[in-house]
């Protein structure tokens, strides 16, 4: 009887470990403690997805292990954003796209992908996260197409802190006047698009999409990019539209440039003219949105050129 019982709490064990480990919450704690723990800190992994691969730090709890897992970074996102202005007929061929923020360079990667732009422009302050934007960019084969910049897009030139976080490497930010600093910050210089595009040698209407993802550092940004914003170009940024502050400069700084706004992961587009209507409707609700304005002759639909 005792040996019966012993085989049975065995089994069970097994049963109920294997059944543990296939879950992703259990996946994602066993590699993160792998990773952190037990990886030499220069480790590097690399990713093959057959048309482009990226360089990451295994010990990025978010972007990294999403790449690593096979999923990608916000892929279906991103050609949502691209399938949406070219039927509103935003895109037009032969223009730049700008990321900012642009971390390892998965959106840099996915935008020249695309074939709709004949060049990038990659800005990133952090300089554990340029360096395998940079890697990327030349495994890739984009170095003559995509100019890099080691810096953080602001509202004026000049430096500042950049505190950054050991665990998620896309949560790095700016420094708030008053912010608890623990950990790794790095000083890092500041400029404008409007600059960062003259020094490129480019006119502010050869712009053809802006991806912002600044972690709370938008309003800044948007303020360095009047004549960008004065052609209409369509952008993404990150709303939190229970943050009244920032909800009130985003009406401000766009109802004059834009007409059209869609939250990436909504089922619609805001209506000409609806854009404070968007932000009253979504409280405790942080989301890419994208704004940008219908033209009457609409280039080829997107659909046929956009991968997996």
């Amino acid at each position: 009887m005792k040996s019966y019982m012993r085989r049975c709490k065995e089994r069970a064990w097994a049963v109920s470990t294997r059944g543990l480990f296939w879950r992703r919450s259990f996946r994602r704690v066993a590699l993160r403690t792998l990773f952190s723990r037990h990886l030499s800190p220069t480790a590097i992994g690399f990713v093959d997805y057959g048309d482009h691969g990226f360089f990451v730090d295994p010990r990025d709890h978010m972007i990294g292990y999403s790449l690593l897992a096979g999923v990608g970074w916000q892929r279906s996102t991103f050609d949502r954003a691209l399938h949406v202005a070219g039927e509103a007929g935003a895109i037009r061929p032969g223009r730049w796209f700008i990321d900012v923020g642009a971390n390892i360079g998965t959106h840099t990667v996915y935008a020249m992908r695309s074939g709709h732009f004949a060049g990038c422009i990659a800005i990133e302050p952090d300089p554990r996260n340029f360096a395998l934007l940079q890697r990327n960019i030349a495994h890739n084969g984009l170095t003559g197409q995509v100019r890099a910049f080691q810096m953080a897009a602001s509202s004026g030139d000049g430096t500042t802190l950049l505190v950054c976080d050991e665990e998620n490497h896309g949560a790095h930010h700016i420094a708030s006047g008053s912010e608890c600093r623990p950990g790794r910050t790095e000083k890092v210089a500041t400029g404008t698009l409007d600059e960062i595009v003259r020094r490129v040698g480019i006119e502010p209407g050869d712009v053809g999409f802006v991806w912002i993802d600044v972690e709370g550092h938008e309003i800044e940004v948007l303020k360095g990019m009047a004549a960008i914003r004065s052609h209409g170009v369509p952008m993404v940024a990150e709303v939190n539209s229970n943050d009244v502050v920032q909800d009130r400069a985003l009406r401000a700084l766009l109802a004059g440039d834009y007409a059209h706004s869609l939250a990436l992961d909504a089922q619609s587009a805001g209506s000409a003219g609806r854009l404070a209507a968007w932000w009253s409707g979504q409280a405790h609700r942080r989301s890419d949105v994208m704004y940008y304005n219908r033209v009457a002759a609409p280039v080829p639909r997107l659909a046929d050129t956009i991968g997996p």
